[in-house]
């Protein structure tokens, strides 16, 4: 079989070369081929290194070439395509392919000099996430995670949306697994009585239906009111996506549907303050609907093009009135402009929730009864209930007990009923400008740690919550959990226990994990943020 396929090979590229016209159309296409290669092998080098300074030296190369050379849609297209390229490689110029072998070999034996840990945990979750991809349906993946509990047992599963992060199409459509998940619970298939879904919404979808004229996925009409003597405007949901998903076949509104909160990931490329989540937000709070948002530096965000607008944040100023300059320059920095706990303060605190309004449609500026003249808004989001999963990040709590010389953290302390102030009214130096609450920009610039201000929202916001998934696998953070737990009250009700099965796997088994931490906190403080905190997160009267 070998010599067959040679000679053919060898056919094929001599008629090539020895015909004028071909050869230098066969030039081209060699340099377009061998280009594809060599940016594939610098994409997969990132891979393993990622969180490492080198990982992030490949991210500027990356993006500086997407950026000026035009060839994105070549890192992001699907593997099978990069397959038939790099095979086509391989067949047509095997001399090139073997100068390709060399440098990609070469690129490896770099990833040696990483001086990261996470390097080979890098590797070893996407290796787990491989190993649970191979099951068909969702159904497989949940029957496997209950075993792992008490019989009683109920688990938040929460999908994710990525076909907006320009990273390729997913295999499966999002709208594909809201019917696949909706399907078991109608036809009451086994285990589905411990299965709480989430709904994914991705603000991007919304604009996209409003563009192609299909049924939409989230859309709503304004119902104004007037209770005692002031505004009281709601958000009716129309036929639509969401309302399958959340109220059923209820014709009154109630949540009766499947699914019971929401969920969202701004590292995919959007503020949780999008102009098109404003109105689900006031829907959230009219029927205290959950939500639960990502809030880590994480491996998965937004893979496009970095948008200029993105370079300053839109609503922050610092003490001079100057949009607060986040200085991105990777897409890897890029996610912490959306991801940052300080952007919940624009949903949650009513000065800034105004200035999100402000740039919003007239139909959004009504819903929150804005006044053009005042700057002022009639509703607020102050008691929508957020939890900010995974509770900053394992770095950020090491951080957080390393900032002995920081006064933001030390106000945690000095505070427990509190926190550390997070905005305030300031004067310019002369006494005479008043500035209005431009503390955040500050915080935000000095890049503060994220524990103190997620631990500051959860106190100062009566639904404002955290949970501890994925972070648990560190032991690293059990003492200063426990010392929550045991010394702020105030705090231990708003702490959630969770694990992010199965993308912490690499780590540790659901068993290990859970059995742990119950021996750790003990059985009261795990009965309350494994039973009595969700149920209160959970509940929507």
């Amino acid at each position: 079989m070998i010599k067959p396929f040679w000679s053919f090979q060898t056919k094929i590229i001599s008629i090539i070369r020895t015909t004028p016209v071909i050869r230098y159309i066969d030039y081209l296409i060699s340099l377009i081929l061998t280009f594809n290669v060599i940016v594939f092998i610098i994409d997969w080098s990132k891979v393993a290194g990622l969180e490492s300074w080198y990982g992030k030296f490949i991210l500027i190369i990356e993006n500086s070439v997407a950026k000026y050379l035009l060839i994105h849609n070549i890192i992001t297209i699907s593997a099978i395509y990069k397959v038939i390229i790099i095979l086509a490689l391989a067949f047509f110029y095997p001399k090139i392919t073997k100068i390709l072998f060399s440098f990609a070999s070469k690129m490896i034996a770099q990833l040696k000099y990483i001086p990261s840990k996470k390097t080979t945990q890098f590797i070893q979750r996407y290796l787990t996430i491989a190993e649970f991809a191979k099951y068909k349906s969702q159904k497989k993946i949940f029957d496997r995670l209950i075993k792992m509990y008490e019989p009683s047992s109920k688990i938040v599963v929460l999908p994710m949306d990525m076909e907006y992060m320009k990273a390729g199409s997913p295999t499966q459509s999002y709208l594909d697994q809201i019917k696949e998940i909706s399907g078991y619970i109608d036809e009451g298939k086994t285990n589905v009585e411990h299965l709480i879904p989430f709904v994914f919404v991705d603000p991007r979808r919304i604009r996209d239906d409003k563009k192609n004229k299909q049924r939409k996925f989230f859309d709503w009409y304004l119902e104004e009111r007037i209770v005692k003597g002031e505004s009281n405007n709601r958000v009716i949901l129309k036929d639509c996506i969401l309302k399958d998903c959340l109220e059923g076949n209820a014709t009154d509104g109630k949540l009766e549907g499947h699914y019971k909160g929401i969920k969202i990931y701004p590292a995919l490329g959007y503020y949780p303050f999008d102009e098109d989540l404003l109105p689900l937000w006031v829907y959230c709070k009219q029927h205290n609907l959950p939500i639960t948002t990502h809030c880590i530096e994480g491996t998965i965000f937004y893979r496009g093009n970095i948008e200029k607008k993105w370079m300053n944040h839109p609503i922050f100023k610092d003490n001079r009135e100057k949009p607060l300059n986040t200085r991105v320059k990777t897409n890897f920095e890029l996610q912490i402009n959306f991801t940052h706990p300080l952007n919940y303060l624009v949903l949650l605190e009513e000065y800034y929730l105004a200035k999100a309004v402000s740039n919003a449609s007239d139909k959004v500026k009504r819903l929150f009864g804005y006044d053009e003249t005042t700057g002022s808004i009639n509703q607020n989001l102050t008691e929508l209930k957020i939890n900010l999963a995974h509770y900053g990040g394992k770095d950020q709590w090491m951080r957080y007990l390393g900032a002995d010389r920081q006064d933001l953290s030390a106000e945690l302390m000095e505070n427990p009923d509190r926190g550390a102030e997070l905005f305030r009214e300031q004067k310019l130096a002369d006494g005479i400008h008043p500035l209005k609450y431009s503390k955040p920009a500050w915080i935000w610039d000095q890049e503060f740690e994220w524990f103190t201000i997620i631990s500051s929202l959860m106190l100062q916001y009566p639904n404002v919550y955290a949970d501890i998934s994925y972070i648990l696998h560190a032991e690293e953070v059990k003492p200063l959990l426990l010392q929550l737990l045991k010394t702020n009250e105030k705090l231990a009700k708003k702490i959630l226990f969770g694990t992010d099965f199965f993308v912490v796997r690499n780590h540790k088994s659901e068993k290990e994990l859970y059995a742990e931490l119950f021996a750790f906190i003990g059985v009261e403080s795990m009965n309350l943020i494994s039973r009595t905190n969700p149920n209160e997160f959970l509940k929507n009267h």
